[in-house]
């Protein structure tokens, strides 16, 4: 969560995120789901399926913003972490209800003409806004 808000702010100020920053994000997480993983005695097999699976959603948002150019290179690795922490379907409640939120949020700055429609938007703000709206609902 604190790690989304911080790329928040990144990206809202600097709009782009530094490599450095995935990375670490990305190599934590993974580092943290194999540990807790293996203290549970859960077999490496099941922590590398959950791993991949958390995984997909934001590799389907890379695979999007590198064919489109639409979306920022960084959304999709970003949208992994939480991914690898929490798993796949959480991964894919902050993916789907980050699109809609920032989807509403393009259509209100487009009706009040604020934007036009090749105006981008910082994503993260909408994906860290989605993982607190989940983790309230939940």
């Amino acid at each position: 969560m604190i790690y989304l808000c911080i790329l928040s702010m990144l990206d809202i100020k600097e709009k782009k995120i530094p490599v450095a920053a995935i990375v670490f994000g990305l190599l934590g997480a993974l580092m943290y789901r194999v540990t807790v993983g293996l203290r549970a005695d859960t077999a490496i097999c099941v922590i590398i399926l959950e791993i991949f699976l958390g995984i997909l959603p934001g590799l389907l948002l890379l695979v999007i913003a590198l064919l489109s150019h639409k979306a920022g290179s960084a959304d999709g690795p970003v949208i992994m972490v939480p991914g690898i922490l929490l798993g796949y379907r959480v991964a894919v409640e902050v993916l789907c209800m980050s699109i809609f939120l920032i989807s509403v949020f393009s259509i209100v700055l487009l009706i009040i003409r604020r934007v036009d429609k090749n105006t981008k938007l910082p994503y993260i703000p909408f994906a860290a806004v989605s993982l607190m709206i989940g983790g309230l609902i939940m």
